[in-house]
């Protein structure tokens, strides 16, 4: 016990004099470091003082770098770090005295050391700092995730595929805590370099990866594209239409009557319905076709209207079924504005005209040679005149030659011609020259006849033509230089 208690007395003398002299010394004990930094020796003065430059932010430029490239360029100052002297002087202060009064923490010293961290060497204004550091603040525009998706190209004038792309939105929260962390980090650890770069982590963005369905996002594509040509085409063709010409009349075909006409198939070809085309010329046809239908006709000269036969009504207006319809198929796919007549029949097989001209439905339009053969007169109108009439002799009844009645077109005129056939009766044959013949129907014209003295009246039921219709001289020369191939020559019997 003796021994004991005299261990005790001289333990407790020995840490009492280590105490008094480490009491007395000036300056941190031996093994203390602030932050990793030797200060033994020194006073929490002396080490705040000397720390002042390790520790100072001003001046210090930091650059935030985003795929290598500086997207925010500040200052440590200006991020709210600011050195704090007098608060890191304190806190040296309190650790100083608890060295020299605390006889656990000088054991602790001088057996292991003592380390001092302080995070208080600096003063943060995280106000200044998050209004600095934040994805609005960086150069780069941010931008969200888009997946591959179908636009449409104007300069190719398709749908084209456009490949997806990654985004770069940035969550601010996550961006400031990384980016202090790294900060904070080289501030406490002192000795802060002039110029601080500091990476943008990959984990502050989140923005999420794009899809990228291109092969089947093409085939949509290419259905849109044909699609598209599709109704270019049909535009193309509602954007014809044709103007049938019937004199001064017309008659507009445009794409509000034929835009249900026909189709656009996958390669773009035009298909017409033409049950449907059929039918338009059909009505255009029952509507101006004027040859071989029933003529009603007024003569200005009598008064009296009569009704030619379609079976005699050879003059006038046919419009050629198939022709037209081809023609206008052809019309509508040239995708332009046509101006035309229907196509007709215009001639025989010998030439010959079946119309002179045409104003709307009246295929006459004031032009036409009337023979009146209750009468026996004839006028001859020309564009609504009348250039000449006079008596004439007809076929004869007797002899069985008479005049056809009806409606035809004025084959052809020549001068002189002769004039052969048989005569009533198997008797003979004649011939005869005459200055101006104007053929109309079989062999039957208009003609001089001056072996005639007389003309009109009933000479014509015993003594008539052969079937022609005789003329005075002067007569048959005035219509012959002022009629054309084609003019009417109307041919009538009164009731």
């Amino acid at each position: 016990m003796i021994v004991m208690l005299m261990l005790v007395v001289a333990t407790a003398g020995c840490l009492f004099g280590i105490r008094y002299y480490y009491s007395k010394q000036v300056g941190f004990l031996q093994n203390t470091t602030l932050n990793g930094v030797d200060i033994a020796g020194k006073t929490a003065e002396e080490v705040a003082a000397s720390l002042a430059d390790r520790y100072d932010t001003s001046g210090r430029e930091v650059q935030i770098m985003e795929n290598d490239e500086v997207s925010i360029d500040t200052t440590l100052e200006s991020l709210g770090y600011r050195y704090d002297r007098a608060t890191l002087e304190a806190l040296l202060t309190e650790v100083y005295e608890e060295q020299k009064d605390d006889v656990f923490i000088l054991l602790q010293t001088l057996a292991v050391g003592y380390e001092v961290f302080s995070g208080e060497s600096y003063v943060f204004d995280n106000r200044a700092f998050t209004s600095e550091i934040n994805s609005d603040a960086l150069a780069k525009d941010r931008f969200e995730t888009e997946d591959a998706k179908i636009v449409f190209d104007e300069d190719s004038d398709t749908y084209i595929v456009k490949e997806g792309f990654l985004g770069n939105m940035i969550d601010d929260s996550l961006l400031q805590s990384t980016i202090r962390e790294e900060l904070d980090s080289i501030v406490l650890a002192g000795n802060i370099p002039e110029l601080v770069t500091v990476n943008i982590a990959d984990s502050v963005y989140t923005s999420p990866e794009p899809v990228n369905n291109i092969e089947e996002l093409q085939v949509e594509a290419d259905a849109l594209t044909l699609e598209l040509r599709k109704k270019q085409k049909r535009e193309f063709v509602e954007n014809a239409s044709i103007t049938y010409t019937f004199g001064t009349e017309t008659q507009v075909l445009d794409s509000e009557t034929f835009s249900d006409w026909f189709s656009v198939d996958d390669e773009l070809n035009v298909n017409f319905d033409d049950e449907k085309v059929k039918a338009y010329v059909t009505s255009l046809s029952a509507k101006y076709n004027t040859q071989y239908h029933n003529r009603t006709f007024y003569s200005q000269a009598t008064g009296v209207t009569v009704t030619i036969p379609e079976s005699d009504n050879e003059y006038g207006y046919t419009i050629l079924f198939d022709s037209e319809c081809s023609k206008l198929k052809e019309n509508l796919l040239s995708g332009e504005d046509v101006t035309r007549e229907p196509v007709y029949r215009t001639s025989n097989d010998y030439g010959n005209p079946y119309y002179l001209g045409r104003q709307g439905t009246d295929d006459l339009a004031g032009t036409y040679v009337e023979v009146n053969i209750t009468r026996q007169h004839l006028w001859f109108y020309k564009n609504g005149s009348l250039i000449i009439d006079s008596a004439l002799v007809s076929g004869c009844v007797d002899d069985e030659k008479e005049t056809k009645t009806g409606a035809f077109p004025l084959a052809f005129k020549q001068s002189p011609r002769t004039l052969t056939g048989d005569e009533a009766g198997g008797s003979g044959s004649y011939s005869t020259e005459v200055q101006f013949w104007m053929p109309f129907y079989d062999g039957q014209g208009l003609h001089d006849a001056t072996w005639r003295s007389n003309f009109g009246g009933d000479i014509y039921i015993e003594n008539g033509s052969h079937g022609c219709v005789n003329l005075p001289y002067s007569v048959a020369e005035t219509i012959y230089n002022n009629i054309e191939e084609g003019t009417a020559i109307i041919l009538y019997k009164e009731d």
